[in-house]
């Protein structure tokens, strides 16, 4: 088995294919480039991508039954040489295919990208941030870096993988990292000035969706602050869930309205490592335990049904192994689970 995180970029691969959307008018509430570089610094990397005028002008659809490669019931084949090929759906005519060669910094790009290419954009935490970052290792790709845009600059160019962070899903702080704004001003200055202003880069064909992780250390900080229940509870209070689900709405909204155009998966994650009592105790303090993980990514994955997005549930993907098998550290997935 190698490379879970990968194998999860793969199963996002099959899902995309998307025109791109005519900017307008700045959004309200965008603060001026000048600002914003003033905040975070100026940018140097290029990303070289060819033909991007030249996508078709194509809609994906999520068809229920059909082959949802992220949800559908398989296993890992351990015996598997290649990431690619490990993952093994169980659902008749929905083989998986194995797609990573082609976009290795091996692969052979004789003649240029044979088609405009796909672009994925992965909102979320750190755990995606590890999941590029373990992708670009394995793939052998540069990881450009601009402000708060993560890019895979492409071998061939025919597909683009890119990251942001979304601080969770609450316009009301405490955020984690002391961040002082929410997810909307983010996204705004980091789509205008780094996505569509730095990289040149059309809207996405699919925007993958996250917010578990820091939400769940929202909790932890709201609690250290003694404004909501003790810390040592064995679940996360219904209400708290019912406003993560109210809040991920209008998250999902906003992004539908940020890239009218673009496909929308979400994804769960994985329970961090935990200390071996009756209660499923985390060892990172802020994750809480591992039932505060699982009620989220159910929320999640109820989220993914009221909007008929596809679902990449990478927490099913590796059920079943110990912890120490497809993560780093805590709570991040290793390279080789990446």
């Amino acid at each position: 088995m190698r490379l879970l995180a990968t194998a999860a970029l793969l199963a996002l691969g099959l899902l995309v294919s998307r025109p791109p959307v005519v900017v307008g008018d700045a959004p309200d509430g965008l603060e001026t480039l000048a600002d914003y570089i003033a905040r975070f610094g100026e940018c140097t990397d290029t990303l070289s991508l060819p033909t991007l005028s030249q996508r078709p002008d194509t809609h994906i659809q999520h068809t229920p039954g059909g082959c949802d490669y992220g949800g559908l019931p398989g296993y890992w084949n351990s015996t598997a040489r290649d990431a690619g090929t490990a993952w093994r759906v169980l659902t008749p005519g929905c083989a998986t295919r194995n797609l990573l060669p082609q976009h290795a910094g091996t692969a052979d790009c004789k003649g240029g990208p044979k088609r405009p290419p796909k672009i994925v954009l992965i909102l979320g935490d750190s755990v995606d941030r590890e999941l590029v970052q373990g992708a670009s290792k394995f793939l052998d790709l540069e990881l450009l870096k601009c402000r708060r845009v993560r890019v895979l600059q492409p071998a061939c160019g025919d597909a683009v993988v890119a990251t942001m962070h979304l601080y969770g899903v609450s316009m009301e702080g405490p955020w984690h990292y002391n961040i002082s704004e929410p997810y909307t001003s983010i996204l705004k200055g980091a789509v205008e000035h780094d996505w569509r202003g730095h990289y040149k880069l059309p809207d996405p064909d699919l925007v993958v969706m996250n917010s578990n992780m820091w939400d769940i250390s929202r909790a932890y900080q709201l609690a250290q602050a003694n404004l909501t229940n003790d810390w040592n509870m064995r679940m996360l209070p219904r209400a708290f869930v019912d406003e993560w689900l109210a809040n991920a709405t209008v998250m999902v909204n906003f992004v539908k309205r940020t890239f009218p155009h673009a496909a929308l998966a979400w994804h769960t994650v994985a329970p961090g490592s935990h200390k071996y009592d009756a209660y499923g105790t985390m060892n990172h303090l802020t994750i809480g335990r591992h039932s505060f993980v699982v009620q989220l990514n159910a929320a999640g994955r109820m989220l993914a049904q009221r909007f008929g997005m596809s679902l990449v549930d990478y927490d099913q993907m590796v059920a079943g192994f110990h912890d120490w098998s497809y993560l780093k550290d805590q709570h991040h997935p290793s390279e080789q689970s990446s």
